[in-house]
């Protein structure tokens, strides 16, 4: 297995000093993390820091200096009850809506970064939830790959070729049959404690680390994965869930 990071959120108004501890932290292990940028949050539990007026440059630097930027959607709002192609969540700002309305999104979001200086190929969904008109919107967009689902490797669907996630440090290492590895990290929330640990991961598996760019994509091999077994992935991802939970609890 193979494993690298990708961090979502990234905004104007997040929590600036856990991102830098992050990417400071990544970058002594020589990982550089896909960024998922909100072009035009209005995400109002996204908005509770001050404005970094320097966002935009810091964007462009961490872009030189080798991270991925990844469209994380156009406003980071929820607008319909739909989960998507992979149901994790219950609520979108994507599934669910016509092929016109998500391709608007997608051109105005794109042409935000574009307008900053960021190029971006790769598309992250606010709770991975979109559907098979993202995808045809993404594609006339000019965006062709999506960091998100289930399965043990990358594989190609809809056109679009998909980088698996994990969305928790505990799954990431359930998963050695899995050829490429990305972890979900959320360095508005992360704590101490768990900064700490993803360190000890990467510490303990610096061996197994690396980072997406534009060579390692342009060379991806595609696994032959149907939507059976990516339905079977995801019972197991979340019996997996229901565990994890329940031996908290008993911990407690």
């Amino acid at each position: 297995m193979q494993l690298t990071f990708r961090i979502d959120d990234v905004t104007p108004t997040m929590e600036w000093e856990r991102f830098y501890k992050t990417i400071e932290m990544l970058e002594r292990f020589n990982v550089r993390p896909i960024l998922g940028v909100i072009p035009s949050c209005k995400d109002e539990k996204l908005l509770k820091h001050s404005v970094n007026s320097d966002f935009w440059k810091e964007m462009r630097d961490l872009q030189t200096r080798g991270c991925i930027i990844a469209l994380h959607g156009y406003e980071h709002q929820y607008v319909t009850n739909k989960p998507g192609i992979f149901p994790v969540n219950n609520y979108s700002e994507f599934a669910g809506l016509s092929y016109e309305e998500q391709y608007e999104k997608i051109r105005k979001g794109k042409q935000i970064l574009e307008d900053h200086g960021l190029f971006t190929d790769m598309f992250m969904a606010p709770a991975h939830s979109f559907d098979e008109n993202t995808c045809k919107a993404l594609l006339e967009n000019g965006i062709h790959y999506i960091t998100d689902g289930f399965g043990n490797a990358c594989y190609k669907r809809y056109g679009i070729i998909f980088l698996p996630v994990a969305l928790t440090w505990r799954r990431a290492l359930c998963l050695n049959h899995w050829e490429t590895c990305t972890v979900v990290l959320h360095t508005n929330t992360i704590g101490s404690s768990l900064a700490k640990r993803y360190e000890q991961i990467c510490n303990k598996y610096r061996d197994k680390l690396f980072s997406w760019d534009s060579v390692r994509l342009s060379k991806l091999a595609f696994s032959n994965y149907s939507e059976l077994q990516q339905q079977k992935e995801f019972i197991v991802y979340k019996i997996w869930e229901k565990v994890s939970k329940l031996k908290n609890i008993v911990k407690k």
